[in-house]
Formats: C-alpha cells, structure tokens, sequence
C-alpha cells in the first residue's frame, strides 16, 4: 500500500503568510465538484470552501514552483515511481476553508484532459490558527480509531505550518469540517503526460 508522504518545515513562517497573500491577485471562486469541467458545480453539503487560482502562471513567484518540484520530483524517484514525462508540470491553488468549510471524500483524479492526467497531489498547510480541517485518508469517518486504514489518523508526522502532505491523486482523501477559525492551504498537482494505465 502506498501511504502519503510528509515533509516537515518546507515553507517559513514568512513564505506561508507571502503565499497567503497571493489572494488578492488571484482569481476567487467557491469550491465546486465535478469529475471534468463541463460538469462543475457547487454543492456545499459536499464541498464548502474558496478556491484562489492564479490567472496564469507568471502570477506565481518562482521560488514557489521551484521549491515544491525540488522536493516533490525525488519523493516520486524514491517513493511512488509514477511516470511523470516531462515532470514539471503542474496546477494548484490556494484554498481557504473558514468555520464549516470542508471538503468530503475524493479523488483528484477526473475524465477531462488535465484532471485526468494528475498523477501525484499536494498539500501545503500555510497556517495553524484553526480547529478541526485535518487532512484525513480514507472514504469515511472511522467508526472507532482502528477501522479502515491506519493511514486515515494516524500516517506518521501529520506536519505542522509549513509542511507538506503528498500523495498519489488515486488516494481518497477528505478534509474535516473546520471548527473555528480560517484555515488556508496551497493544494496541487503534478501532471504527467498520460494518465494512470
């Protein structure tokens, strides 16, 4: 079974809240669901957030992208060993989840041309003056703290501001309902030139 992958301390305090601030320039939208871009839509029940996304990519420094691809690119050498082409392509977005926000069980993965080719996601986690919105794994809520899959609390190192969560965009996932306060986090997604076969 492949678990996700934490890497500890990879954006400064000062990074995050830099990150944070691209808000104001990026394009606003509330989080909608679909399994390819024609059929987008917003359901809160399922998924309530606002999602940032950069207009074009020059709109985010390189310093960002240059960072995430230095430590992604040898985790999937040494851990998921997906083929990647080019392996430097990638999309992500900023998400802010304030009291309520949560995002129920997913895949990364769609049936349009881009989602379809998303080979290896990730989480960033910006700030820390939240409750609840934990990164959970898994396609439900655990009936007790031994069901379904030890990855689903327990995967070692949950990290702290500044840290990173990987996974492979196969992974159901889901982010608990945020109880108080405003949590923010970059999320994306490496691309590869084919989808999983």
């Amino acid at each position: 079974m492949i678990y996700p992958y934490t890497m500890p301390e990879v954006f400064t305090k000062e990074q995050c809240e830099n990150i944070i601030s691209f808000h104001i320039d990026w394009i606003e939208n509330k989080g909608y669901i679909a399994d390819n871009q024609a059929n987008r839509k917003i359901d809160t029940s399922y998924r309530r957030c606002i999602v940032y996304e950069p207009q074009s990519y020059e709109h985010v420094p390189s310093w960002v992208m240059g960072k995430i691809l230095n430590i992604i690119l040898p985790v999937n050498n040494e851990i998921f060993h997906f083929d990647l082409g080019k392996g430097n392509r990638f999309q992500f977005n900023l998400i802010r989840y304030d009291p309520g926000g949560q995002y129920n069980a997913h895949i990364d993965l769609g049936e349009d041309t881009i989602t379809s080719l998303r080979k290896i996601s990730f989480t960033v986690l910006l700030n820390d003056s939240y409750e609840g919105g934990k990164l959970l794994f898994g396609s439900e809520p655990p009936k007790d703290r031994y069901s379904y899959s030890q990855v689903a609390e327990n995967y070692p190192d949950y990290p702290e501001k500044g840290g990173m969560i990987i996974f492979p965009s196969y992974l159901t996932h889901r982010v608990e309902p945020v109880t108080a306060g405003v949590r923010w986090a970059l999320v994306g997604w490496i691309v590869g030139d084919n989808p999983f076969r």
